[in-house]
């Protein structure tokens, strides 16, 4: 079939899909545009989540001029995290001891001048908390307008105090590309006063959600709980007397790691699981603690198979003077008691 034009229309139609996929390419590459703004005097500790490759930006305000801040950027992964041991996310001793020069407020003259005035209120400015920024930046503002044209010297040093209440941050300069199951953790601490406010933080990610089911691949260790029995001389059933008191139970326990938790070292979670304790399978409940996503401590409760003598049988009764253990016992499903050590991912122990 053919069109007006000549040409068929298989042909449109394939042209046309290529365009759509073209297009719709085009603008997958072109990554989204989302900011957040921090207000430096309002307390923040909270998460945001953003859609995949966006282009992220943060705009601080409320900024304390002359101030200093020490802003940290920790990428981390609900993946098995390498363990830090650079301490290169630690501020600088020396930045910490920085003191902050106390500026007392301008007293002024009985009979001020707008450039008085201008000069007051670039003094001003200087004192102060993240809470009294907006205030002061709003009379500085006022006075500044209303000096312009009168040569007063402080004319500069207002529109430069001004600037510096706002900072904006590039994050997606900083990491290009936040994946999936990864987040950038952003820490603000005011370090030039020596009894700073808390810190501000802001925990980024691509909607990972709640948070993520983790696998523990977990050496357990358990009491052996099989009973054994034997014929005695005279031909009765005995106990027999374990010298192995504890066996391997390789096992896979899954935990859940909350968002919330998402950047803590220690992260404490219930688990459960499926193992082999080199005899029988065996089903596991317990609580785990995992370091760094991927070390872990585990203790819980078994549900495995035991060897016990048979109902039919009592310690004592009379049998066959060849019976062994095996024709004496049956397997029994039973509990039993833990602990393991769980590990995610060798590759990822150090870094």
């Amino acid at each position: 079939m053919r069109s007006r034009n000549g040409k068929s229309v298989p042909a449109i139609i394939f042209a046309t899909a290529m365009l759509i996929l073209e297009c719709g390419a085009l603008a997958a590459a072109d990554p989204v545009p989302v900011s957040y703004t921090i207000d430096l005097a309002q307390p923040l500790n909270t998460e945001w989540s953003i859609p995949d490759s966006a282009k992220v930006t943060l705009k601080l305000i409320h900024k304390i001029p002359n101030g200093q801040y020490n802003k940290q950027y920790r990428r981390y992964t609900l993946a098995p995290a390498g363990i830090n041991t650079d301490n290169v996310f630690k501020a600088d001793q020396a930045q910490k001891q920085t003191q902050a020069q106390q500026i007392a407020p301008a007293v002024l003259p009985s009979n001020p001048s707008l450039c008085d005035l201008l000069t007051a209120a670039v003094q001003n400015m200087k004192t102060g908390n993240e809470s009294d920024v907006e205030a002061h930046q709003r009379v500085l503002q006022n006075r500044l307008d209303a000096a312009r044209g009168q040569n007063c010297t402080d004319e500069a040093e207002a529109d430069a105090l001004i600037a510096e209440t706002t900072e904006d941050i590039n994050i997606s300069d900083l990491f290009p590309s936040i994946g999936a199951d990864e987040g950038v953790l952003v820490t603000i601490t005011r370090v030039s006063d020596p009894n700073p406010p808390p810190p501000w933080v802001l925990d980024i990610h691509t909607g990972i959600g709640n948070g993520k089911f983790l696998s523990n691949y977990t050496f357990g260790f358990a009491l052996n709980r099989d009973k054994s029995y034997f014929a005695t001389t005279d031909a009765k059933i005995a106990e027999q007397a374990r010298r192995d008191k504890a066996t391997m139970v390789p096992l896979v326990l899954f935990s859940w790691l909350p968002r919330k938790r998402a950047t803590d070292s220690w992260v404490p979670s219930w688990t459960a699981g499926l193992g082999y304790d080199l005899s029988n399978p065996v089903v596991a409940v317990g609580a785990i603690w995992t370091w760094n996503r991927n070390l872990g401590i585990a203790v819980g409760l078994l549900g495995q198979k035991q060897q016990r003598l048979k109902g039919k049988y009592h310690v004592g009764d009379p049998v066959a003077a060849n019976s062994e253990s095996k024709d004496l016992t049956d397997p029994t499903w039973g509990p039993n008691l833990f602990v393991g050590i769980s590990i995610r991912s060798v590759s990822a122990l150090f870094k």
